[in-house]
């Protein structure tokens, strides 16, 4: 990383591909030869999240909360192959550290709802809902969408919101999603302590102090062997258990599998 760093003093834009768990050993050389400098390294970080096969040292839910601090560093999350293509591109031409994390995983299998977003920076409302914002980051937008299936059957209607970009966050549109909602789902593959959503809370907490909200993600513990899908059903960022998160912020005294008028499709 030093020597990308030395390259962009040079005035070459390089790009830096390595795992999320090898990042954790150039931390220093990212915040103080690219950080501090402000160079424009585009760093790629793959296995960011949970990685299933490769093991429980490989487990890339670690960096998230050690990139947020950095000073004049951007982060994305791409949901899909099209947002990191158009990320990477952006990112050759910022002239400013940026990090683009992706995941050991094929995109999700349905495509994800077009709209409007001013930037790779914005927020995007992938589906329009009243009852309860359910913000995911970058690859748990598919996941979340699902889950927003799953509660509409029940009569919920879920604001459900892309995040891309974790740093600089687009604030004020999360804001106007959980004014209108009243409750906030914040859906990460990352560790929950340190993470975007606990960075978040004191912010929109402060601009609406009545907000009912949970922090969905990794606890701070290991995480043992197993495919991808099997670890992120354990760790409930399933479709199935992001719903029944979401109801159970709704109505805390009733499972979403045991209330009265359960449906089988729940």
């Amino acid at each position: 990383m030093t020597m990308a760093a030395g390259m962009a003093a040079g005035g070459l834009i390089p790009v830096v591909a390595l795992y999320s768990t090898f990042f954790q050993r150039a931390y220093d050389q990212l915040l103080h030869d690219i950080c501090l400098q402000r160079l424009p390294v585009v760093l790629a970080v793959d296995r960011a999240g949970i990685v299933g096969e490769d093991g429980e040292t490989h487990q890339g839910i670690y960096d998230l909360g050690l990139l947020l601090p950095l000073p004049g560093l951007e982060i994305y999350c791409p949901p899909d192959y099209a947002g990191l293509r158009g990320i990477l591109d952006y990112a050759v031409s910022a002239k400013r550290p940026v990090v683009i994390r992706y995941p050991r995983s094929r995109e999700w299998p349905q495509a994800l709802p077009q709209s409007a977003a001013k930037s790779w920076q914005s927020i995007r409302c992938l589906r329009p809902g009243c009852s309860v914002t359910i913000a995911a980051l970058g690859v748990m937008a598919g996941p979340a969408l699902q889950a927003a299936d799953l509660l509409s059957a029940r009569g919920v209607e879920a604001d459900v919101l892309l995040i891309t970009c974790a740093k600089p966050l687009d604030l004020e549109t999360l804001i106007a999603s959980v004014r209108r909602t009243g409750h906030l789902l914040f859906v990460e593959e990352s560790l929950i302590s340190g993470g975007l959503g606990q960075r978040t809370l004191p912010a929109l907490l402060q601009a609406l102090p009545e907000t009912h909200f949970c922090l969905h993600g990794v606890y701070e513990q290991p995480i043992c062997q197993g495919s991808r899908e099997q670890l992120l059903a354990v760790w409930r960022l399933n479709p199935e258990a992001i719903a029944e998160q979401a109801w159970l912020l709704l109505h805390p005294q009733s499972s979403i599998n045991n209330s009265a008028d359960n449906r089988s499709d729940l």
